[in-house]
């Protein structure tokens, strides 16, 4: 390739809105972004913020209430799925039980009316014997399935993949190998990936940039260092100080009863494994990645907690004016509720959400109560007031 940084992909206002009753909820909302070729963008946000439904939309798979989706600068058409392709979270539930391996892989290039690659290949490239093509979904181990799944993404040589959770359903060391098989693919096809994934560790590992998404919207984005060094966002902040930690030292370690830290993987730890190792080697698993290690060994910000308010967050309220994270923010003032932050760039592409991005006095400490901080006091009186103009029958 001449140019490895050119534009692959580039939405511009996109929006996908869902009519629930007489309610609108907005799963998108109003998303501009781009994805330069070869580039991993690891996307992360908690459950419902619309990280699927983005990764969908750039497919095609979901048309979009508004904005545009931009191959190469060009507008998405129906020729271009032959260049996208999806690996989904589930790999037990994305193929179908009543084909062979070797018929679900075989399927895009019969479609297409494609020779090559063949399946030995393609089962050669994902780490599979040729002998797994003759056998069903149901005969192999969740690590097995989902690389059955890439290899089926990787049968029309895509320029472009969604990975929505790919390695969500499995144990901690199978997600290891996927994730370095994705990295070596990347590598060898020059691949771009969208990376959306709850697990902040592996998303460190794989990503070049990463963007955090809350109720439909990107409230910060930046390069994977950059980001993970000094997030400007509170919600960013208390999604990486909400990560579990595995302490080194037995006088700092969780009070667990004696038994159980469950991490945000699935693998279960005695509280009595201090070490990486002793935990890989009690798991029965492969020696991972020492980045990986590394960053399991390492989480959290200064091995504190910091803390939302309470709240029933809701996506219907990004249609509302003021910042859809107002109402759980510890540093919320008067204006969060009143004028909705713009994305601004504050250094380095670093793009974040937020009216007090950069206020080192008061987004520094994501521990800091907002009581102390002197902001957020009054905003409570601001909802109910809102509240009762609407509501007659309260005052």
């Amino acid at each position: 390739m001449n140019d490895e940084r050119t534009c692959m992909i580039e939405t511009r206002e996109l929006t996908k809105i869902y009519k629930i009753g007489k309610e609108t909820l907005a799963a998108v909302n109003n998303i501009s972004f781009a994805l330069d070729r070869g580039e991993i963008l690891g996307l992360v946000g908690e459950s419902g913020s619309g990280k699927s439904t983005l990764g969908r939309m750039l497919l095609g798979l979901i048309p979009p209430t508004s904005g545009q989706v931009l191959f190469e600068g060009q507008p998405f058409v129906k020729s271009l799925p032959s260049r996208m392709q999806m690996i989904f979270q589930d790999p037990f539930a994305s193929l179908n039980p009543r084909m062979t391996i070797g018929d679900i892989i075989n399927e895009p290039l019969t479609i297409h009316r494609r020779a090559t690659p063949t399946v030995d290949e393609l089962l050669d490239l994902v780490g599979l014997p040729q002998s797994a093509k003759g056998r069903f979904p149901h005969e192999f181990s969740g690590g097995q399935r989902q690389r059955v799944g890439i290899a089926r993404a990787l049968a029309l040589h895509p320029d472009f993949i969604v990975c929505d959770e790919p390695i969500s359903a499995l144990d901690v060391s199978i997600q290891a190998q996927i994730v370095n098989l994705l990295l070596q693919l990347q590598k060898e096809f020059s691949l771009t990936y969208l990376f959306i994934a709850h697990d902040l560790a592996m998303v460190r590992h794989i990503s070049t940039r990463v963007a955090v998404m809350y109720q439909g919207e990107f409230v910060e984005t930046a390069r994977v260092e950059d980001l993970y060094k000094s997030p400007s966002h509170p919600y960013t902040q208390l999604l990486l100080s909400s990560i579990p930690r595995l302490y080194h030292d037995r006088s700092n370690a969780l009070n667990l009863g004696g038994k159980i830290l469950r991490s945000s993987s699935t693998v279960e730890i005695e509280s009595n494994l201090h070490n990486v190792n002793e935990i890989e080697q009690r798991a029965g698993a492969q020696k991972m990645p020492k980045q990986i290690s590394n960053d399991l060994a390492d989480r959290g910000i200064d091995g504190k907690r910091a803390s939302m308010r309470p709240s029933n967050p809701t996506p219907l309220l990004s249609l509302s004016g003021g910042c859809p994270f107002a109402p759980r923010c510890p540093f919320a003032a008067a204006k969060c509720y009143q004028e909705k932050p713009q994305s601004r760039d504050i250094g380095t592409g670093h793009f974040v959400a937020c009216h007090f991005a950069g206020q080192k006095n008061v987004l520094s400490n994501p521990h800091k109560q907002p009581e102390k901080a002197g902001i957020g006091q009054n905003c409570p009186q601001i909802l109910k007031s809102k509240s009762d103009q609407n509501n007659p029958k309260k005052r």
